[in-house]
Order: C-alpha cells, then structure tokens, then sequence
C-alpha cells in the first residue's frame, strides 16, 4: 500500500500538473528524508499515522486511512516569502486531487491543516497535513 501510494504522489509531482510546484520547490521532493547535500526549498513527506477499516464482506472490503504530511524547507532570508509561496503551490497542486494507485482505489484526500511558518538555525519551516482514503480494489 504505500509502495502505491508513494508512487502516485511522485508521479503526480513529475506530471504536467506539478510544473508550477517543481519550478519553486528546485530541491526535489523527497520521501521520508532529503539527500544530504540537497539545497533548498525542498520537501519532504511521510505518512504520520494510518488506519484500516474492515467493511461488511471481509478484508477485500477494507478503507484505509493515511494521515500524509509534507514538510517545505527553505533558507531563504526573505522573511518566509518563498516557503509561504511554494505552501500556497503545493496546496493547490494536492487539494482534492485524484490518485492512481495499482491495486487500489483512491476515494479522497483532505487537507487538515497548514502549520505556522517556523525558523529553526535559519531554516524556514512549515508542514502541511492531509489525510487520505484508500480501498483496496
């Protein structure tokens, strides 16, 4: 399952729907952990927490629910410009957006929350959560 998933987040971001998000966010994005030496922005994201949901029919009836956050990484010394820009780009490139995944079927994803802009040693930080449902095909 999170094979899948991962693999239609990163085909999503490479497709012709993620060009405005790429062109802000040059380090890449990144499952779980940036590379050592990627330069920022960048992001990284991960699922926080999951749920399965047995439906009536048995295990082939099963929802499950991921809670996915994004974490955008920027140093630049704008005052937190360009991580709020490439926020507002992510958001709108993942909001409601459909997923393929082989071997399930994607119902929907909300987004819960836009954390505060924070700066940590000069790094500009805020994460994104979304939750996501899944049933199995």
């Amino acid at each position: 399952m999170i094979t899948a998933l991962t693999t239609a987040i990163d085909t999503l971001y490479d497709a012709a729907g993620g060009t405005t998000l790429r062109a802000a966010n040059t380090g890449g994005m990144f499952w779980q952990q940036a590379p050592q030496a990627v330069q920022e922005p960048y992001t990284v994201y991960s699922i926080v927490s999951s749920s399965v949901d047995d439906q009536m029919g048995g295990t082939d009836a099963r929802i499950e629910q991921f809670d996915l956050q994004f974490s955008v990484i920027s140093r630049a010394e704008d005052g937190g410009v360009e991580l709020a820009d490439i926020v507002r780009k992510l958001v709108d490139w993942f909001d409601e957006r459909s997923l393929t995944m082989a071997g399930f079927t994607h119902i929907r994803n909300e987004r819960n929350g836009i954390a505060p802009i924070i700066v940590v040693d000069e790094v500009w930080q805020s994460t994104i959560l979304y939750t996501i449902w899944v049933s199995w095909s």
